[in-house]
This record gives structure tokens, C-alpha cells and sequence, in this order.
């Protein structure tokens, strides 16, 4: 790994760790909300044939 990077790599790390202990609060946070598969599938067409026994 390029020094440049790993000098990041740690720096971040650090960032992490005081960030954990509430030491300092996040730049930034993301929220994700869980996909509904059912309805996905429903709407997307399957790419390969189905492999269930029942069909």
C-alpha cells in the first residue's frame, strides 16, 4: 500500500475511535431504509428461470 494511503487509512482509523468513544460527532451520517423484497420481485422480472421444484 502506498504510504500517502496508509497515513489515511490510520488517520481515519483515529477519527473512528474518538468518534466511538463520543468523544466527537460524525461529519455525516446516513440512514437506509430496508428495501420490501416482496414488492421488488413483484415489479422486477425475474433474469433467469425459475429453479423451484414446483414449477
Amino acid at each position: 500500500m502506498e504510504k500517502e494511503l496508509f497515513k489515511r487509512l490510520v488517520e481515519s482509523m483515529m477519527e473512528m475511535g474518538v468518534i466511538v468513544r463520543g468523544e466527537n460527532q460524525p461529519s455525516r451520517e446516513f440512514h437506509v431504509e430496508p428495501n420490501d423484497a416482496k414488492a421488488d420481485r413483484e415489479v422486477i422480472p425475474p433474469v433467469q428461470p425459475s429453479v423451484s421444484p414446483d414449477t
